[in-house]
């Protein structure tokens, strides 16, 4: 859809005449309704797919509804569950650690639980978003990828933040970077948390981006 954003006023035409239901995807679709100047309001719904959570993975391993429920009322009610059902999900929980979230991956799992099959997977998916990235715009484009390529390192860092003298030398400042950090948000490839050392109401007025 992002390679031709016109056709976004045309799916308004088009859900006016009622003979179908459209469902227009594309990996850069944030970004391209938010340069859009021509939205047809009312006639679409943005859904936005994310990774798999942990919850889901359960579900896609056959763990039911009642199981996932039982340990609810554990967490709620602080009481430990019985050992069978621990030692089961932390065996789970040690899989999706390796796994992840993304479809591809855990139909993978589903499929082999070969590992290597997996990683090859992830691998591919890491090189495609890159590829994403490196074709928005030529001019931001390498602080793109330079940001992208931090991401995992930053996720090992204690802090968890990105520094951004590690990409333009001690003068760098997070002001510098605005577009390209909007790029990897809007487009899904990483997701904006918002810090607040001091949470005072309402909590959006003191809190601050954390990329």
């Amino acid at each position: 859809m992002q390679q031709y954003p016109e056709l976004l006023t045309l799916l308004k035409f088009l859900r006016k005449e009622g003979r179908f239901r459209y469902v227009a995807s594309g990996s850069l679709l944030g970004i391209t309704l938010k340069k859009s100047t021509s939205i047809p309001l009312s006639s679409i719904e943005i859904v936005r797919m994310y990774q798999l959570d942990f919850e889901e993975f359960l579900i896609a391993n056959s763990i039911n509804s009642t199981v996932i429920e039982y340990l609810r009322e554990c967490l709620i009610t602080e009481r430990s569950p019985i050992s069978s059902i621990h030692e089961r999900l932390l065996d789970l929980f040690k899989k999706y650690l390796l796994v992840g979230g993304m479809p591809d991956a855990v139909h993978e799992f589903l499929e082999s639980q070969n590992i290597v099959k997996i990683r090859d997977i992830q691998n591919a998916i890491h090189e495609l978003y890159e590829l994403d990235a490196g074709k928005y715009d030529e001019e931001h484009r390498l602080k793109i990828k330079r940001i992208y390529e931090m991401i995992p390192s930053n996720m090992e860092n204690k802090k968890k933040r990105l520094f951004f003298n590690a990409i333009e030398g001690k003068k760098a400042r997070a002001s510098n970077f605005l577009e390209e950090i909007d790029y990897l948000t809007n487009s899904g490839i990483s997701l904006e948390v918002q810090s607040n050392t001091d949470p005072t109401f309402p909590l959006i007025q003191s809190s601050r981006k954390i990329s």
